[in-house]
């Protein structure tokens, strides 16, 4: 066999294994980035963070959560809610739907709301760092946002745990 074909054979042998590798390694790359948790954006034009404020609409009803700057007084970013029963013209006392901080030694980070409405239903999904690391939490209304359940940490191996 001449070293030519001793390359070629070594070659074929070791494309699949190394389509195989690639693959992989692109696959853990996207969901790594995929997975991990968003810092706020960033504006194209400056540095500051963009904040948002995202909506949800359900017949009359719209539905909106953000946070805000961090408070020291709270020694957190906590999670605003608020809602209009009519159309936007009006809205309702803002309140604090995230879980309060009660340790002035961490600063608990609450980011990447999401929200969505369905009849009276209300979910607003969040990632905090309140335990240590950041995790993606929900918190529901069954009632249009007038009351909302106990937060529930989405990556618990049990299925979401009530906090």
């Amino acid at each position: 066999m001449t070293r030519l074909e001793i390359q070629e054979a070594s070659m074929k042998k070791l494309a699949p294994i190394t389509s195989m590798t690639l693959i992989s390694i692109l696959t853990i790359a996207i969901l790594s980035s995929i997975l991990q948790p968003a810092s706020p954006q960033k504006n194209a034009i400056c540095c500051l963070p963009v904040f948002l404020a995202p909506i949800a609409v359900s017949g009359n009803d719209i539905y909106t959560a953000w946070t805000n700057a961090t408070s020291t007084t709270l020694h957190s970013a906590p999670v605003f809610f608020t809602k209009s029963n009519d159309g936007g013209n009006t809205f309702a006392k803002t309140m604090i739907i995230s879980s309060p901080n009660k340790n002035a030694n961490i600063l608990v980070i609450n980011e990447n709301i999401s929200i969505s409405a369905s009849g009276n239903n209300v979910a607003v999904s969040w990632w905090t760092n309140k335990t240590g690391i950041f995790n993606p939490v929900i918190r529901i209304s069954n009632d249009g946002g007038n009351t909302f359940a106990n937060i529930i940490r989405l990556n618990s191996t049990a299925g979401g745990t009530n906090k």
